[in-house]
C-alpha cells in the first residue's frame, strides 16, 4: 500500500478490502451471538475472503513492481530451461 499520498480517498480506497473484511466479521460473530442462525452466513466470509484476494492480487498486478517481478522471473526460468 502506498500510505504516502496525502489523498483521502486514495488512503480509503486502498482500505477497503481490509474494512470489507472486518465488517464481514463482526456480521459473522455478532449475528451468531445474538442467535441468528441465516444460511448465507456460512458462505459470507469465504465469499469476502475470496473477492479480497482477487482484489490485492489485481493492485499488486497492476503495480510496476509485480508485472515486471513476473516478467524477470519468467525470462530467467525460460533461460534455465534453455540452458539445460
Amino acid at each position: 500500500m502506498d500510505l504516502d499520498s496525502a489523498d483521502p480517498f486514495n488512503i480509503l480506497r486502498q482500505l477497503i478490502p481490509l474494512l470489507v473484511s472486518l465488517l464481514d466479521d463482526v456480521l459473522i460473530v455478532g449475528l451468531s451471538r445474538l442467535g441468528c442462525n441465516l444460511p448465507y452466513l456460512e458462505w459470507l466470509s469465504p465469499i469476502v475472503i475470496t473477492g479480497t484476494i482477487v482484489y490485492l492480487s489485481v493492485q499488486f498486478w497492476q503495480s510496476p513492481f509485480g508485472a515486471r517481478k513476473f516478467n524477470e522471473l519468467r525470462q530467467k526460468f525460460e533461460q534455465k530451461v534453455l540452458e539445460t
